[in-house]
């Protein structure tokens, strides 16, 4: 008898080698559900805190809510997981035979095999697959196709009407607009707010989309509160934070761990650069799919790019490529409240918008998809509020987007968010393009 040997679920085999090589293969599809590049992975359930509650100035238990993420597979956990499937035995030096853990030899192989013909997971998402004449695909699990997670079991979409009719849609818009009456949004800031929570509805379901960036004169503004209420819609959760760092290298990487995490959302908080680019993000708004190094690896990787990305902080910009990639919301609430404008945080506000979202996240959801179904079943009709002049043109490097987002929006609020970009304000300004009507109330 050899020093170890292997006993599969299916029993000992005459041929241990055979066996060993079966059986392995056999515990790791049991174990395992899919591979990200040639990392083990699979999807498990975590629970996030979103909103915190206090009643009469007492904090109460925050809301929380249970979401797939994706978690990496380690040489320990392997090891336990494996043990469930397949048993290694030894000989003892009297001669007995005694259950060992799986040799670290033998993790390591398998850790180093990267054709053991797993299903390759891209990411996670939180809300259905919308097809462009807005229907919606409803699976739960792993999508062959997509390769996304599709953790939606606890959605109900009973609010969504089949076939919507206009004052529907109308009426579904005007309440995604109400989320933001207290931040006293300017109407091309608001049209940017709203469009790009409609995007984030149905991020996983197009190829690419502009970047949101929400600045303000001051700290405190609500800034990260309108990015999580978004989050909250479209992921069931917070969003994800990173910071910008000392320089473009580092925000590169950071980018990259979030892009492998495969939440579909994420947000660059409190940045402190008077002026933002980076080549990296750059190509992450404008590519279905991009390669990326892995960091400490020299191993590349294909990683999916449905992500919604928004960004924060006071006072910023955008130059180079990024400015024509974004989309702008400024919160000055000096509109309302001139003589606090300089402590935000102060202000009153009468609900919990976290709150509000996260237990109304089935109907916010169906507001969203009520409008975008409407106008692609409506065949996509164009506006005619703009002159020949004024017409908007398709975003460049965001065509799909563009048709099946934006121009919904320019329908019905008569406000076209793509006219915030830092590209079109070479042309005009913020205040130009509403006071020559091609952002109307």
């Amino acid at each position: 008898m050899t020093n170890e040997t292997l006993t599969t679920t299916g029993g000992n085999s005459p041929d241990r080698q055979t066996d060993f090589k079966a059986g392995c293969s056999d515990a790791l599809n049991c174990a395992t559900e899919a591979v990200s590049g040639t990392t083990l992975v699979r999807p498990m359930r975590v629970e996030r805190p979103t909103a915190e509650l206090y009643v009469d100035g007492e904090k109460q238990a925050a809301d929380k809510v249970e979401v797939t993420e994706i978690a990496g597979i380690d040489p320990v956990l392997l090891s336990l997981l494996i043990s469930e499937y397949v048993a290694f035995y030894k000989l003892s030096k009297k001669g007995e035979v005694i259950v060992i853990n799986p040799p670290p030899r033998v993790i390591g192989g398998l850790m180093a095999n990267y054709e053991w013909g797993f299903k390759y997971l891209f990411g996670v998402s939180r809300t259905p697959w919308f097809n462009p004449d807005g229907s919606i695909t409803m699976v739960h699990g792993y999508d062959e196709n997509t390769r996304l997670f599709f953790d939606i079991d606890d959605l109900d979409l009973s609010l969504l009407p089949d076939e919507p009719t206009e004052q529907q849609a109308r009426d579904s818009l005007k309440r995604l607009k109400e989320l933001w009456r207290e931040f006293y949004l300017d109407p091309l800031s608001e049209a940017v707010a709203v469009t790009q929570t409609l995007t984030a509805a149905i991020r996983r379901s197009l190829g690419t989309a502009p970047n949101t960036i929400i600045t303000a004169p001051v700290r405190g503004s609500g800034k990260t509160l309108m990015t999580d209420t978004v989050s909250v819609i479209a992921t069931a959760r917070r969003a994800p934070t990173i910071t910008y760092g000392h320089d473009d290298a580092e925000f590169d990487k950071r980018i990259v761990a979030q892009l492998i995490s495969g939440g579909g959302f994420f947000s660059v908080d409190n940045i402190s650069v008077e002026a933002i680019a980076n080549d990296t993000l750059c190509s992450v708004l404008t590519g279905a799919t991009v390669r990326l190094r892995i960091l400490g690896k020299s191993e590349q990787r294909d990683v999916n790019t449905s992500f919604s990305v928004w960004m924060n902080g006071n006072n910023i910009t955008v130059r180079d490529d990024l400015d024509r990639r974004s989309l702008q919301i400024e919160i000055d609430l000096s509109v309302k409240y001139a003589e606090r404008a300089e402590r935000p945080e102060l202000l009153p506000h009468s609900f919990n918008l976290l709150h509000e979202v996260t237990q109304n996240r089935n109907k916010y959801l169906c507001d969203c998809f009520t409008v975008l179904r409407w106008y692609a079943q409506a065949g996509r009709p164009k506006h005619d509020w703009m002159t020949e002049s004024e017409e908007r043109r398709q975003l460049g490097s965001f065509e799909e987007w563009s048709d099946r987002v934006l121009d919904a929006c320019v329908l019905i609020i008569r406000a076209d968010a793509s006219r915030s970009c830092a590209a079109s304000a070479g042309q005009q300004t913020k205040g130009d393009a509403v006071a020559n009507g091609q952002c109307a109330a």
